[in-house]
């Protein structure tokens, strides 16, 4: 992937579209002079679906936003005279972004809820001038050629910057078979935890229900984090570093996350056992509960993994999966020991 305009890769610059697939109106321009002008570039110009136009003054520095439809429904009205200056139909955009941030940053900022309906943003350089527009179909395009590249980039690389064609059969086993036999030690953990709460599932046969759901969702998650910290690392954007501004910002985006996927999995209790409250009530919290962990878990050993030079291809995946089997099954447990007497049926 080329970069744009030379913005490096993994920035939104490199992945926005350029001034000529964008109605632009430039100030001071009349009512009748805009309605003309925006009409003419919906013509032969990409609209991604709107009839927005963004608007700059003569230095291209950006001012806001208006639509076709508004001038038109102003100049019907009568509310402005044809010969009148627009500035003042103009609205500050709803979201506006910076070419050199981070296309994972505006991919998020574009998913919440006020802003699902926008088909595009306005990219500025430093200084506020409009060089560009961005769009959701593009970002999650260029983003998952970046996750790819991780990919390929870590799964190649052994840590010390052999690439895998260069690396010998036992280089390859002595490489993996070590984190392996660990992970055998921490799966064989879960059995162990099945048998010591026999009892307890074998009374509450409702509960063995919801293992694969709470254990797949806390699984997803860390995962989820972990890719894109691969590919934030991969494409510069992060460095061991930044541990505690991920942190902070993980914590609220996991917290967040977790409430609604709670209240889905009780309702989901309910579905499944027939109303059975306390069951329910144990599959909703260990949700909540093992969400959080996950994610904690998933931002956490990547940075351990690029702390100590270990390639997390071999062992960052495996190792959240592996840790979520074993913690998952004794948070869900110990939650609803604490919501279910014993002889509940």
């Amino acid at each position: 992937m080329k970069p744009l305009y030379g913005y490096r890769q993994g920035t939104l610059g490199s992945a926005m579209h350029l001034l000529a697939t964008v109605s632009i109106l430039h100030l001071p321009m009349t009512l009748e002079s805009a309605i003309s002008s925006l009409r003419r570039s919906l013509t032969r110009r990409r609209s991604f679906g709107t009839d927005v136009a963004f608007v700059v003054d003569s230095a291209q520095m950006l001012i806001g936003e208006i639509t076709l439809t508004e001038l038109v429904d102003v100049r019907d009205r009568g509310s402005l005279d044809a010969h009148a200056d627009i500035q003042a139909l103009v609205r500050p955009c709803s979201t506006v972004f910076r070419a050199k941030d981070p296309i994972h940053d505006f991919v998020m900022i574009m998913r919440e809820p006020e802003n699902v309906h926008l088909p595009i943003a306005p990219v500025t350089d430093d200084v506020g001038c409009l060089v560009g527009c961005a769009s959701m179909h593009e970002a999650l395009r260029q983003a998952k050629i970046l996750a790819d590249q991780a990919a390929s980039a870590m799964s190649a690389l052994d840590i010390d910057g052999a690439s895998y064609s260069k690396l010998s059969v036992w280089r390859l086993i002595r490489k993996r078979i070590g984190w392996l036999l660990l992970l055998i030690v921490v799966n064989v953990s879960s059995a162990g935890l099945v048998s010591a709460f026999d009892k307890v599932l074998e009374e509450n046969v409702a509960l063995a229900y919801f293992i694969p759901l709470l254990i797949g969702m806390g699984g997803n998650t860390g995962a989820q984090i972990a890719t894109l910290l691969v590919s934030a690392f991969s494409s510069k954007d992060l460095s061991p570093r930044d541990f505690w501004f991920v942190f902070n910002r993980e914590f609220v985006v996991a917290f967040v996350m977790s409430v609604p996927l709670a209240v889905v999995g009780f309702f989901v209790g309910l579905l499944v056992t027939g109303l059975d409250i306390l069951v329910s009530l144990s599959v909703s919290v260990t949700m909540f509960t093992l969400i959080n962990f996950s994610n904690v878990l998933g931002l956490v050993l990547p940075f351990v993994c690029a702390y100590f030079r270990i390639d997390p291809a071999v062992v960052a995946s495996p190792m959240i999966t592996s840790i979520i089997d074993v913690a998952g099954l004794a948070i869900y447990v110990g939650i609803a020991l604490l919501f279910i007497s014993p002889g509940h049926a």
